[in-house]
């Protein structure tokens, strides 16, 4: 437990970081808002919420970790995050993205709603998906026992099995989180797992003595459907993990994005059609002996193991949940990805990305017409088409000439008030700061996988125990090199108690 002079000192640090995002955020043109499942139960209890802001004295980007909000009735309504998201100086109009991990069925018409009073606002979820609970209800039977798998024989000991060892150390799962582990869309687990599979079940059923845990994986194990579905998986999460790893670098090419999501989708489809490459090799693989004596259908076979509950009815069973779970993949791709979405990120990547330009100066042309045209339909309230339409020629002609600039560098320039980029060129210095406070890259999901890792501050400490938390992980997440922090401000908050703006239980300054 903490002692209450502590928890005062925690609470007047976390004031001073509000208090700097309260200035930033004022700020920023434009900000996004990231939302964050809190809890891992069916119905998780609070939000924690991001911002991703940008300053325009030089142009850099930045997200901040504003706090949790509870969820009064299982869900967050616009109207409390508009409120929240004002208490920090921050009006309607000028929320331009939305991001979360948090599947369709609980974000519901957030969105749709929000967009009544935030004209510019535009979805990208790319935080990691939590899971899959539009999913059939067998994806968490199947995580439920790769979870019990890897939590008995994960370790380094001598009673570990390395393959799963090895998926741990790959996927940086630590066991001892309290956080849920998504299994199922881990692939280093799923292949771990289908690598040891023929000697796992021999190991389980051997154990001496032998104890309910072990009895109970050895039977899951042999199941049909858990082999099965381990190899649709296989065929299923390569692409997902292409799509993952290009949202993880600081500065992600956003311009393969929209092909990416198309390509993904379109091989979830193909999949519901055909069966993969690595689930068709499996059926192929599968031994019938043949019609057992009493007439009935004979014992499968897979790598000398034995299957149980396998029959040609089985397997008919399992393709309805194969199809059911494709369906929900696609589903959520494009719930996390929208169309419109996807347009206005391939328009930014046009304009802004020199790599997509022609190779020579004489080309240049009509190159990204369309996808200005777009964005300035798009964003009409924020610029003035005629002008932009007129300064795009020469906007383009010198990007060219500034050789290769990466997007990112390119925004920060136009957006930095100092500079004569930013002076020339008053249309695209607000577009592309739209593109910075867009909500991916590597700190943003860093400061979400921490803020994760210390959620067990916010759950179940009685009175104040989520203000309290909210608090560390402010300090955590967003605290700053004790040269940059500013002592003064937490010392006279501290001593005064707070004064200021309420939010999040937390006072601003």
């Amino acid at each position: 437990l903490l002692h209450p002079g502590q928890c005062e000192g925690h609470a007047a640090i976390a004031r001073a970081l509000h208090s700097e995002d309260y200035q930033r955020l004022k700020a920023s043109p434009f900000v996004g808002l990231v939302l964050d499942e809190v809890g891992d139960g069916p119905e998780p209890h609070s939000l924690a919420l991001f911002a991703t802001l940008v300053s325009p004295c030089d142009g850099q980007p930045a997200s901040t970790f504003l706090g949790s909000v509870e969820l009064g009735g299982g869900e967050t309504t616009p109207g409390q995050l508009l409120d929240l998201l004002k208490s920090f100086g921050v009006p309607a109009p000028k929320l331009a993205w939305l991001g979360s991990g948090l599947p369709s069925e609980r974000l519901g018409d957030l969105g749709l709603h929000l967009r009544v009073t935030c004209p510019l606002l535009a979805e990208l979820h790319c935080l990691p998906s939590r899971g899959h609970p539009e999913a059939p209800s067998y994806v968490s039977e199947y995580e439920s026992v790769l979870d019990a798998l890897f939590r008995l024989y994960g370790s380094s000991g001598a009673h570990g099995i390395p393959e799963l060892r090895a998926a741990l150390d790959l996927a940086a799962i630590n066991l001892t989180g309290p956080q849920r582990v998504p299994w199922a869309s881990i692939l280093p687990a799923v292949e771990a797992v289908a690598a040891s599979w023929s000697h796992l079940v021999p190991k389980l059923e051997a154990t001496s003595p032998p104890s309910p845990l072990t009895q109970a994986l050895a039977l899951a194990l042999r199941r049909f459907t858990f082999i099965a579905f381990t190899y649709l998986l296989l065929d299923t999460l390569p692409t997902l993990q292409k799509l993952s790893l290009l949202l993880q670098p600081e500065e992600p090419d956003l311009a393969l994005l929209p092909p990416l999501v198309i390509t993904t989708a379109a091989s979830l489809q193909a999949q519901r059609g055909s069966d993969g490459p690595h689930f068709q090799s499996f059926l192929q693989a599968l031994d019938n002996p043949g019609p057992a004596g009493d007439g009935s259908s004979g014992h499968y076979c897979y790598q000398g193991v034995e299957l149980t509950d396998c029959s040609p009815a089985t397997i008919q069973s399992f393709e309805d949940l194969r199809g059911a779970f494709l369906d929900s993949l696609r589903r959520g791709l494009w719930d996390s990805f929208p169309g419109p979405s996807l347009d206005i990120v391939a328009a930014f990547a046009s304009i802004f990305d020199s790599r997509r330009y022609p190779q020579s100066l004489e080309e240049l042309g009509a190159h990204g017409e369309g996808a200005l045209r777009l964005l300035l339909q798009a964003y009409a309230p924020v610029v003035v088409g005629e002008r932009a339409l007129s300064d795009f020629p020469l906007f383009k002609r010198i990007v060219f000439s500034l050789g290769p600039l990466g997007p990112r560098d390119l925004c920060c320039k136009l957006v930095c008030a100092h500079s004569e980029l930013h002076e020339l060129f008053p249309d695209f210095a607000i577009l592309a700061s739209l593109v910075l406070v867009l909500p991916a890259g590597a700190s943003l999901l860093d400061k979400v996988a921490r803020s994760r890792e210390l959620r067990w501050w916010d759950q179940g400490k009685g009175d104040g125990g989520d203000v309290q938390g909210s608090h560390v992980v402010k300090i955590a997440v967003d605290g700053p090199p004790l040269h940059e922090f500013d002592f003064a401000l937490a010392i006279e908050l501290f001593e005064s108690g707070g004064g200021g703006v309420e939010f999040f239980g937390t006072q601003i300054k």
